[in-house]
This record gives structure tokens, C-alpha cells and sequence, in this order.
């Protein structure tokens, strides 16, 4: 398992709830239509489930489960920036939103 603790980044339509949240914002051109990518602190955790089952002297099959957790660092109750976000000033809360990311795979390994 790891924890990591660092930056994330996030593309999505322009949303108040992100800006407040976000360190840095910019017009994402990689996806077009409007979007932002945004920039936040984020705690992401990583783990792996694998199992290994023989089938004779040079081959098994393996099974993984690989998952990862990330969330922004940042909640609560935060002040509208403006502009095309809405009327400055106006409190905005933020709960903690999450992604969560699965693997899961099976693979057949040979000695030669």
C-alpha cells in the first residue's frame, strides 16, 4: 500500500466548487469544449491484491486487484470567486468529492 500526498489535476466544465478548491486553473485545449483543468492538493492511496496459483513446475496464473483512492486535501465552505462563476462573494461549500480507479488482472506465466 502507499499514500501519497502531492498535486492532482482535474479537467471538467467550469465549476465554482472546483475554482475555490484549485490552485491554478487553465483552459484545457487537450479536450476542448470549454474545459478546465484545475490543479489541487490531493491524498491519493494505492494498493494491489495479487494471488499466484501453481500449474505444475513452470507455469501459474496470477490474479491482481489494483485500486487507487484520490481526494482533494481542501473542504468546506469557501467564497465565489466571480466572474463566470457567479456573483463574488457568495459562500460556496465544498464537501470531499473522491476517484477511485480498479485494475483487475489475470495473467498466465511460463518459465522457459
Amino acid at each position: 500500500m502507499e499514500y501519497r500526498r502531492g498535486d492532482a489535476i482535474s479537467t471538467g466544465n467550469p465549476a465554482v466548487k472546483s475554482v475555490v478548491i484549485a490552485r491554478h486553473s487553465a483552459p484545457d485545449d487537450a479536450f476542448g469544449g470549454g474545459r478546465i483543468a484545475y490543479r489541487y492538493d490531493a491524498q491519493t492511496v494505492l494498493w494491489t491484491l495479487g494471488y499466484s496459483r501453481p500449474l505444475g513446475p513452470r507455469d501459474s496464473l496470477d490474479f491482481s486487484w489494483w485500486q487507487a483512492n484520490s481526494s482533494p486535501l481542501l473542504s468546506g465552505t469557501f467564497t465565489a470567486p466571480g466572474g463566470i462563476y457567479g456573483a463574488a462573494g457568495t459562500p460556496v461549500t465544498v464537501g470531499r468529492s473522491r476517484y477511485t480507479s480498479n485494475l483487475l488482472s489475470a495473467a498466465w506465466l511460463t518459465r522457459f
